[in-house]
C-alpha cells in the first residue's frame, strides 16, 4: 500500500513538471502581453507621472481634460481645480494594457498660484502676454470701479509704442518672499515723469508716457503680498491741479522691495492683482504723467494688463 502511494506521488509530481515545461515552451512561441500601473504626484495644479511597464511599446495618456501624452512619465498641468480621471494605455506585441486612476487638484491659494507652490524652490517667472485678455485697457483712476476707459488695449500693444523688447523681461516670485527679475534688454518700462524727476538714464522715449530705462536688478529683492488689502490711492487729473482719494476694497496686492519694481517702474509701488490662476494674471499698474510739477508724483491712469507664466 505504501509502494503504490509512493509511486502516485512521482507520477503526479512528474504530470506537474511536464504541464509547466510544456506551459513554458507553448509561451514560448507568443509575445508577453504588456502590463501597466502608474503613480503620480500632485504639486499643486501640477501633477507629475511616472509609469511602471513591462512588454510595452507605446504610452497613451489621457488626463481627463481632453489633453494627451504619449511620453512615458508626462508632467502635466491642469487649468481648473476638481476630480480627473486619468488612463494610462500601453501596448506592445502581446496586446494592450490599462490603468486608470482619480488625480483630484484641489484649489491653490493666490500666493502659491503667483509662486508656484511652497516646495518650488526655483520659483515662479512671469512676463507681458503679447495677448490681451477682454477689458484690458488703460483707464483714469476716477473710483475703484475704473469706470472711465482712456484706451483700450490691444495684442501686441507694446510693438506699437516702440517697447516690443519688454514682451521678454521676465518677473520671477519666490515662495520664500524672493524676487528677482530677468532683465533681458538693459532697461526697463519706467513712467516718465519719475525718469525725468529722478534724471535717470533714458534708453527710449515714446510720446505715450512712458520711457525705456537703464535698470541692473538689485542682487537680493523681496517681495510682500496681500491676499485681501484696502488701500487708498491719492490720484490726479492730467492736465488739472485736482488730487483726489480712490480706495481699493479687499483686493490682492504685490508690493517689491526698492530699488526693484514690478512691470512698470513708477512712485506707486503697489500693483494690484485683479485675478490669477496657474498660467495667466491681470494686473493693474499705475501711472503717474501729469506736466503739473506740484502733483506730478499722484498717478493719473492705471493699465489693466495680462501676464503670463513662463513655460
Amino acid at each position: 500500500m505504501i509502494t503504490i502511494m509512493k509511486r502516485k506521488s512521482i507520477w503526479l509530481r512528474g504530470m506537474t513538471l511536464a504541464a509547466f515545461i510544456a506551459f513554458l515552451f507553448a509561451s514560448c512561441g507568443k509575445d508577453d502581453a504588456p502590463l501597466v500601473d502608474f503613480y503620480f504626484e500632485v504639486r499643486g495644479d501640477t501633477a507629475i507621472f511616472n509609469s511602471k511597464a513591462i512588454h510595452a511599446s507605446t504610452y497613451e495618456w489621457d488626463f481627463g481634460d481632453s489633453t494627451t501624452s504619449s511620453e512615458p512619465n508626462p508632467v502635466h498641468i491642469y487649468e481648473k481645480p476638481g476630480d480627473y480621471e486619468v488612463t494610462l494605455t500601453v501596448t506592445g506585441k502581446g496586446g494592450q494594457d490599462s490603468q486608470t486612476k482619480i488625480v483630484t487638484i484641489v484649489p491653490s491659494s493666490p500666493f502659491d498660484l503667483l509662486t508656484g507652490g511652497p516646495e518650488n524652490t526655483e520659483g515662479k517667472a512671469w512676463r507681458i502676454s503679447r495677448k490681451i485678455t477682454s477689458g484690458d485697457a488703460i483707464f483714469t483712476p476716477i473710483d475703484e470701479e475704473l469706470g472711465h476707459v482712456y484706451l483700450p488695449m490691444y495684442n501686441n500693444v507694446l510693438e506699437d509704442l516702440g517697447l516690443g523688447e519688454e514682451y521678454d523681461d521676465e518677473f520671477i516670485f519666490f515662495p520664500d518672499g524672493t524676487y528677482r527679475h530677468n532683465v533681458k534688454n538693459g532697461g526697463g518700462m519706467t513712467g516718465y515723469r519719475y525718469a525725468d524727476n529722478n534724471h535717470l538714464e533714458v534708453i527710449k522715449t515714446t510720446p505715450y508716457g512712458i520711457w525705456l530705462t537703464r535698470f541692473t536688478p538689485p542682487e537680493h529683492a523681496t517681495f510682500t503680498f496681500a491676499e485681501d488689502t484696502t488701500f487708498t490711492l491719492h490720484c490726479a487729473m492730467e492736465k488739472e491741479n485736482q488730487v483726489y482719494d480712490v480706495t481699493f476694497h479687499h483686493v490682492m496686492a504685490i508690493e517689491v522691495s526698492e530699488p526693484e519694481f514690478f512691470v512698470l517702474r513708477d512712485y506707486t509701488r503697489t500693483i494690484i492683482v485683479k485675478d490669477i490662476d496657474g498660467d495667466r494674471m491681470r494686473v493693474l499698474v499705475f501711472l503717474s504723467s501729469s506736466d503739473i510739477d506740484e502733483i506730478s508724483e499722484y498717478p493719473t491712469h492705471a493699465f489693466l494688463m495680462t501676464l503670463e507664466a513662463v513655460k
